[in-house]
């Protein structure tokens, strides 16, 4: 009888073609097309803003000096569209869904994983309070990744959970009653230069979604790193998976 190469514990498995081995390269890929999309975005945003300020400038060698501060009232409405509408539309808008892709990738990533565990240590429901220390807890209590060069951007995510749930439930409005979680934000805002308190508002640079992929894509290619040495782990505990040739084929590379 063929030993099974389904991927689940505690068969020998082909890892090349699954999930596990793949899933963070690709997020990598993914999260390089997040971060052209918001380059040409927020240039894009830019040159409108550009144009609007070229109009404005040949509209008034244009005129006469008398009617100069109607014309800057006329183009009032959209200098406010593009730098105080548009531009934290998408700035937020893109920490959401970074976010968000990146709960994603993890709780994959952790599911993968757990096919191959001895006891399946996952319910059909993440603890939704607590999603990511329960993601955390199963990497390394179970699977035994080594969170050493992760624990950093592993924080600061944390943070930015924080943020994007402010984004999300009060458009960025920070609620004081909720003291910890403020004193957290202002604390990590205070710090950054890309991010800001303004009248109790998150206000987003243009730097900072830059700087939040570069966080995520360090932070993935250090899991890679790890999921790397548990599929040696378990492969020395099961057995690698040997794929068989047809008679009279060879191994040897020619």
């Amino acid at each position: 009888m063929l030993e099974s190469s389904e991927f689940s514990y505690p068969n020998k498995i082909d890892f090349f073609g699954t999930t596990l081995l793949h899933l963070c390269d690709f997020t990598q890929d993914d999260l390089n097309n997040y971060l052209s999309y918001d380059m040409y975005s927020e240039d894009n945003l830019k040159a409108s803003d550009n144009d609007v300020g070229l109009a404005l400038t040949h509209a008034l060698e244009e005129s006469e000096e008398k009617y100069h501060e109607d014309i800057y009232g006329s183009y009032a409405l959209d200098f406010n569209t593009f730098q105080n509408i548009y531009t934290p539309i998408h700035r937020k808008t893109m920490l959401i869904a970074l976010y968000n892709f990146y709960e994603c990738q993890v709780e994959t990533l952790c599911r993968e994983v757990n096919k191959l565990q001895p006891k399946n240590d996952i319910d059909d429901k993440w603890p939704e309070r607590d999603v990511l220390n329960s993601f955390r807890k199963l990497l390394t209590h179970t699977a035994g990744f080594n969170f050493d060069k992760i624990d950093k951007n592993w924080q600061y995510l944390q943070i930015i959970k924080l943020i994007r749930n402010t984004l999300s439930h009060s458009e960025g409005e920070i609620d004081k009653r909720k003291t910890k979680i403020s004193i957290k934000i202002n604390g990590f805002c205070n710090k950054n230069e890309e991010i800001r308190i303004s009248n109790g508002n998150i206000i987003i640079e243009r730097g900072f979604i830059r700087e939040l992929i570069a966080v995520l894509i360090s932070l993935f290619c250090a899991l890679n790193k790890e999921v790397i040495a548990y599929i040696h782990r378990y492969e020395e505990e099961n057995g690698r998976f040997e794929l068989i040739l047809p008679s009279g084929a060879s191994r040897t590379l020619l």
